[in-house]
């Protein structure tokens, strides 16, 4: 009977034991579930601190700054100052707040300036880009204005301006508030100068004057002679290469040279002394 009870007994305390260790296997896990929740929340909270600080920091990095200065490239011609000032942009304002189109509308309507380009900086430097305007020809409209490529009229400014050739007969017009040569007027000195570079880059060089006031034709004196040519419009290329010919001939054999040669008629030059 005593082996019996022995027996009892110790199948008691075994369970016991079991229950003892199960149950300190429970408590285990789940003081690691808590100890791995609390090792998340600090990641978490410190991931939080670190975006914060990140923040902060582009916040005060992508604050808006005042204008503190405005310069200006690409002025040759122009005066640096006299573009800042003609832009608007008023200094020790908000670079956010600083108007660039409005500044890039008034710089355009300016005379020699071609393109412009308004660029901005978080430091609070504004940059303005400006192509200036290449003069072609001189045009006499009562006064003498420089024209571009464009038809847009200048003023002269310097010697240099006045060895360009001078045009007339040509008609301007206004256009957005400023003066340009008319956009008819425009392609028929397209055209001629288009026929002139044609028929080799001397032509272009030794022009001096051109008369547009003739419907269809078109005189002009080509340097260092004096003689005034009459041209159509229509074939110009073509006879810059008989001109060319002839004005060797007359040179051999008149004296003085002539006044005008009439190329509008033609293979037939008429020639005046």
């Amino acid at each position: 009977m005593r082996n019996r009870m022995g027996a009892n007994r110790r199948r008691k305390i075994a369970e016991k034991h079991n229950a003892v260790r199960r149950k300190a296997g429970r408590a285990g896990r789940t003081a690691g579930v808590a100890a791995l929740c609390c090792v998340a929340a600090l990641s978490l909270v410190s991931a939080l601190g670190f975006a914060g600080v990140k923040t902060a920091q582009r916040a005060r990095l992508f604050q808006p700054r005042a204008v503190r200065e405005v310069r200006v490239a690409g002025v040759r011609r122009l005066d640096s100052r006299q573009v800042a000032a003609a832009a608007g942009l008023a200094l020790n304002v908000p670079v956010s707040a600083a108007d660039m189109r409005a500044a890039a509308e008034k710089l355009a309507k300016e005379p020699w300036i071609e393109t412009v380009k308004i660029s901005r900086r978080l430091s609070g430097a504004v940059r303005i880009s400006v192509s200036e305007r290449k003069p072609v020809a001189l045009v006499n409209l009562g006064s003498v204005r420089l024209m571009d490529r464009h038809g847009f009229l200048m003023t002269p400014e310097s010697a240099a301006d006045l060895a360009l050739p001078l045009f007339s007969g040509l008609r301007d017009t206004l256009e957005d508030g400023m003066r340009r040569i008319s956009r008819a007027d425009l392609a028929r000195v397209a055209r001629f100068r288009a026929a002139l570079h044609g028929a080799g880059g001397e032509w272009t060089k030794r022009l001096s004057q051109a008369d547009f006031s003739q419907p269809g034709t078109v005189r002009v004196i080509m340097g260092p002679g004096r003689a005034v040519v009459r041209f159509n419009e229509s074939d110009v290329g073509s006879r810059l290469a008989h001109l060319s010919l002839l004005l060797e001939t007359v040179k051999k054999e008149y004296e003085p040279e002539p006044r005008t040669i009439d190329l509008c008629y033609g293979s037939v030059a008429y020639v005046q002394r």
